[in-house]
């Protein structure tokens, strides 16, 4: 069974972070990329109100039946996060500035991200404005490594609409879409405990959720750790059974990174994942690097 993820982050992955087993090469594995902006709606508001830029930023409605649709890294570190109220979010961040979305800047801004993936590939399945699966293993530029092609569209993503996109690479969707980078890196890296428990619960509720979705339960956590120097570290943790909550999946991942502190360094990276899965033999690792 071949390794079940790789995985793109703002910088082009060393042949020693790519997992042993997976050919890019190989002519009968397919290559299929995951790609999804980062922080989408929040990051077209700040890209276009330079005021906006580099403080917490929540799309979505701020009264008291409003609820974020998305929120930039600023307002994260603040565990604030999408469907949340917005009145627990205020709560959690009072210098939160809600802004009022707009879907046909949004719409237009994805159809110039469907014209670059159409530059590569016709077999192109969206799932959001902000998110699609892409077949490459015959990719229209005949560029040989599938890393080579999600690089590239970041790259062209980035030059056209100014915003920062995510990738994760593997042979079918479902461990693609594991593998693909939700945090390209932190806006600032970080020295306090608080702040990586904060961005440690998108992950988490991603990992559980995906777990519910096809019937897993793995008895493996494993947290990493990425510094400002990009040494990386991993701390795991087996059960005897299989964890059975997202409450049971928080505490494992928190009770590792915990265990560290203080760190040596400030981090520049986290990811969670959950391993030793039982319930489809397919599906290996789940896992969520930011």
């Amino acid at each position: 069974m071949p390794p079940s993820e790789s995985d793109l982050t703002g910088n082009p992955l060393s042949e020693d972070d790519k997992p042993s087993g997976i050919s890019d090469a190989s002519p009968r594995q397919r290559k299929i990329i995951h790609v999804d902006m980062d922080a989408f709606y929040a990051s077209v508001e700040q890209r276009d109100n330079p005021d906006l830029r580099g403080k917490p930023v929540a799309v979505g409605g701020s009264r008291e039946r409003g609820v974020v649709a998305a929120a930039n890294y600023e307002a994260r570190n603040f565990g604030v996060r999408s469907e949340m109220p917005s009145v627990t979010a205020k709560r959690q961040c009072p210098d939160l500035i809600f802004v009022k979305p707009r879907f046909e800047v949004y719409k237009v801004v994805s159809q110039q991200i469907r014209e670059i993936f159409e530059e590569h590939t016709p077999i192109i399945e969206p799932l959001s404005l902000d998110e699609a699966y892409l077949d490459v293993t015959e990719n229209l530029q005949n560029i040989l490594l599938a890393r080579d092609v999600a690089l590239a569209i970041r790259a062209k993503i980035k030059d056209v609409t100014g915003l920062n996109a995510s990738a994760g690479i593997s042979y079918n969707k479902f461990l693609a879409k594991l593998a693909s980078d939700h945090r390209n890196t932190f806006s600032s890296d970080l020295v306090e405990f608080e702040p990586m428990v904060a961005e440690l619960q998108p992950l988490i509720d991603k990992v559980w959720r995906h777990c519910e979705d096809k019937g897993s339960r793995g008895r493996t956590v494993t947290l990493k750790v990425k510094f400002n120097d990009f040494e990386t570290i991993t701390r795991s943790r087996s059960v005897p059974v299989p964890v059975s909550s997202r409450d049971d999946l928080e505490r494992l991942s928190v009770v590792l990174l915990q265990n560290e502190m203080p760190l040596p360094k400030p981090v520049h990276l986290l990811g969670v994942s959950l391993s030793s899965l039982q319930g489809d033999d397919e599906y290996a690792q789940l896992g969520f690097p930011i």
